[in-house]
């Protein structure tokens, strides 16, 4: 499994102009209450902080603190949210923490593997959620297999990414359900899923090879 600093990969959602802090405080605060048990609920992104993004690199960040069910975390940020309502946070907020992957044999608790922006402030509401791990494809960017951890931590993206399809007022999203996007990020991706694009597989450049391993990871074995 490799980090970057640069994202791998990341899905954009879309809500409307309802999900607005301004126009709507109470759909404002369900939506990121609801945003962050989808996270939370498949141990994607435990939050340990959260930073307001002010101009000129003044930012604000928050440590929370707790590392507890997904109901409780998303109701301890929503009612911190709640006492910040009447304050100016005209930009974005940034929700860091760490996240569950299987790694040789064991469940362990990574830093730095995804993020979401929060931008329910402007006039088109959205979230940002990235990853800079490639711990979701059969292969790593350095020709390691890493078939198990992947197994485990993609079906739980896609599970959260599908709940947030079906749970919030996404009225657009990047990339699109049944979109391919290759060359925009690190690793393709198409709808909810990442896909392998290592050193090795561009020597193979096997494009059904590579759809093999990943539509077949459940009995790949190495």
């Amino acid at each position: 499994m490799t980090i970057t600093k640069d994202e791998i990969a990341v899905w954009v959602f879309s809500l409307p102009v309802e999900v607005n802090k301004i126009k709507n405080t109470f759909n404002y605060l369900l939506s990121i209450n609801t945003l962050i048990k989808c996270l939370v609920s498949e141990e994607l992104l435990i939050p340990e902080k959260v930073i307001f993004l002010g101009n000129e690199g003044r930012n604000r960040e928050i440590a929370l603190g707790f590392n507890y069910s997904s109901e409780l975390i998303s109701f301890k940020i929503v009612e911190y949210l709640k006492q910040e309502i009447n304050s100016d946070i005209s930009t974005p907020m940034v929700i860091n923490g760490r996240t569950k992957l299987f790694i040789d044999g064991e469940y362990k608790l990574m830093n730095d593997i995804m993020s979401v922006e929060i931008d329910f402030n402007s006039v088109e509401p959205r979230f940002v959620i990235s990853t800079y791990s490639d711990c979701w494809v059969p292969i790593d960017r350095e020709d390691a297999f890493q078939v198990d951890l992947s197994i485990d931590a993609s079906k739980r993206l896609e599970k959260c990414l599908d709940r947030i399809d079906n749970e919030l007022f996404v009225i657009d999203r990047f990339p699109n359900i049944d979109e391919e996007c290759v060359g925009m990020y690190i690793l393709p991706q198409k709808g909810n899923r990442v896909y392998t694009e290592s050193p090795l597989s561009r020597l193979i450049m096997n494009e059904n090879v590579l759809k093999y391993i990943w539509k077949n990871r459940n009995d790949y074995r190495v």
